[in-house]
């Protein structure tokens, strides 16, 4: 039964973000009754508790529905039934995110209820306390709380992004991406673990999810890497690395671009390409990284994985196509991913073997709508957080504070405790809601220091994203690390090694906007080699490896070079070209047999 009201929501969802004229709060009150009953029907082990859960979700936020408009008519004073109705709102959803996401359930507690605690904090982070009735006034009843920002972008662009890249996944296009990967890559050396880069950045650039990208593409990709002679938690740890890239890279990024487009009130075609070269500079270090460590283990070439992909195949790239193409003439997000979704209903039709129709349909849809549920249950606890940052002063009282005690004025250590709180906000917190939670609190502070706001967001997106792979929590490393039957510590370690390049960049792009394709033509393509050749740098370093093995005070050379020519100018550059190219000359004459 319960697959048929997450079928009904379907239907319903598309309908409200598409053609609906009602309100932006009503919709977004239908939204999250949805969410509520329908995830506690899904997700709750508890059967006994399940049903009633349901139950109660659909009459408080019926009950909401039914006042609001009244509400609103009076001005937005509130009486004894709405201050009661909306604590019960909030106690809902926090019992059921205690069952369902327990990392977000704990971090949503500890901002709500500084509400209270904070009046006995003395400093600029305390407050002087808040009453239910202005809470619950802010929190429910108003637009900054549960029903603002996170389950705005929730119902319209995220539902219809997951939505469709479940489907993506129903037609074969997770399968196309291994047949055309592993007969690209035939007789490379670290061919598995580069078939894992490939395969992963795609999907979970589409799903938004680091941790079930894993799940997904972790399941063959692992066993892969292992085949082919990587160890336990070197194979977790690139299929962690991968998998949590997807979410800065074009062109969907998770759904992320769009939220961040929001924010900055820009088209997202100006996002998405922004994101490209810090996305791609991101991979291609994977690719070395994993291209040196292969070579210094003397892994013997991969020989052709995966069958012949055959024409019909290829029908899930024209509507990834069709999106691309509206989406750069300026069609909106919701209206280019919905021509997406018709055309792969429809072209997938004509597959001989396996068309998008009856079981597997219905398989992608209530995947999609399931995903969708976590998701939009993460969105919903943003809102406490979001609502508590901005009702308790705590984000602009946080950037004061660094700015005048900590930071004083300089960009380069301002950005380093953003860099912190960033990566501490992130854990255990799906990407999206990484994101949304510390832009919030952390871009402020860095546009006051100068940074161009694109700079800064972009910032908070990759530390926000990357807190998936940093231990603790590494929350991506534990899952993959399971797959693999490995160390989850030493799992998350290996995969900060492997993406270190991506801790890096957002400094570079925040000191040198050319990286984010802003600025002249001569800049951008300077920054674009010398960023590419750090990065190479750091993979040798870190590798271990050029031509042979390489020994400490040349792997510490190297890495130093690699960090000179990511620090913006000539001079720097310079000296990096000095320090790198007499080791990598001397070294491969070495290798050749040549005396120097």
């Amino acid at each position: 039964m319960k697959r048929y009201f997450l079928f009904i929501w379907l239907l319903v969802q598309v309908y409200m973000t598409s053609l609906s004229n009602l309100d932006a709060l009503s919709l977004r009150a239908l939204h999250v009754l949805f969410i509520l009953s329908l995830s506690s029907l899904f997700f709750l082990e508890n059967k006994k508790l399940s049903k009633p859960m349901a139950f109660l979700s659909v009459l408080s936020l019926g009950l909401f529905l039914y006042l609001y408009p009244g509400l609103a008519q009076t001005g937005g004073r509130l009486e004894t039934i709405h201050i009661v109705l909306g604590l019960a709102i909030l106690v809902l959803i926090l019992v059921l995110a205690f069952y369902v996401n327990r990392a977000l359930f704990v971090l949503s507690l500890v901002f709500l209820t500084y509400l209270y605690w904070g009046q006995f904090i003395p400093g600029p982070l305390g407050h002087s306390g808040f009453s239910l009735y202005r809470v619950t006034s802010y929190m429910v009843w108003g637009s900054q709380g549960i029903f603002g920002l996170g389950v705005g972008v929730s119902m319209s662009y995220i539902f219809l992004f997951v939505l469709y890249g479940a489907l993506l996944n129903a037609a074969g296009f997770t399968k196309m991406i291994y047949s055309i990967a592993g007969r690209f890559l035939r007789g490379q050396v670290g061919a598995g673990a580069k078939l894992s880069i490939l395969a992963s950045g795609l999907m979970g650039m589409i799903n938004g999810s680091a941790v079930a990208n894993v799940a997904t593409t972790g399941t063959v990709t692992i066993p892969l890497m292992k085949k082919t002679g990587y160890q336990d938690d070197y194979a977790a740890a690139v299929e962690a690395a991968a998998s949590t890239g997807g979410q800065f890279c074009p062109p969907i990024m998770g759904a992320v671009g769009f939220v961040m487009a929001e924010y900055l009130k820009l088209p997202y075609k100006e996002v998405m390409v922004a994101a490209i070269l810090p996305a791609l500079i991101y991979y291609l270090s994977l690719f070395f990284q994993v291209h040196y460590q292969a070579k210094k283990l003397g892994l013997a070439p991969m020989e052709e994985e995966g069958e012949k992909p055959k024409r019909q195949d290829f029908l899930p790239l024209l509507s990834i196509l069709v999106l691309l193409v509206l989406i750069n003439r300026g069609y909106t997000p919701i209206y280019s991913v919905l021509w997406a979704i018709g055309v792969l209903l429809v072209t997938m039709q004509f597959h001989k073997e396996s068309p998008l129709r009856g079981d597997r349909l219905v398989q992608g849809l209530m995947e999609g709508g399931q995903t969708a549920l976590k998701v939009g249950l993460a969105c919903i606890l943003i809102g406490f957080i979001i609502g508590s940052v901005t009702l308790s002063g705590f984000g602009i009282n946080f950037g004061e504070l660094v700015l005048s005690t900590l930071a004083k004025g300089n960009l380069f250590i301002g950005a380093f405790f953003v860099m912190i709180l960033s990566v501490i906000l992130g854990m255990g917190v799906p990407g999206l809601a990484a994101y949304i939670i510390v832009a919030s609190v952390a871009v402020p502070v860095l546009i006051k220091l100068d940074a161009s706001p694109l700079g800064a967001h972009m910032f908070c997106l990759y530390y926000g994203v990357l807190s998936n792979i940093t231990p603790p929590v590494a929350i991506s490393c534990y899952v993959a690390s399971s797959m693999a039957g490995s160390d989850p510590w030493k799992t998350g370690f290996t995969a900060m090694k492997i993406a270190f390049a991506g801790f890096i960049l957002p400094f570079v792009f925040l000191f040198n906007p050319a990286l984010l394709a802003q600025g002249d033509l001569v800049n951008l393509v300077e920054v674009t080699l010398t960023a590419l050749y750090g990065t190479y740098l750091f993979a040798l370093a870190l590798a271990g490896y050029w031509q042979e093995p390489l020994s400490g005070a040349k792997r510490l050379v190297l890495f130093m070079a690699g960090l000179a020519l990511l620090v913006p100018g000539l001079l720097s550059d310079g000296l990096g070209l000095a320090l790198s190219l007499p080791i990598l000359w001397f070294s491969r004459k070495k290798k050749e047999g040549i005396p120097c």
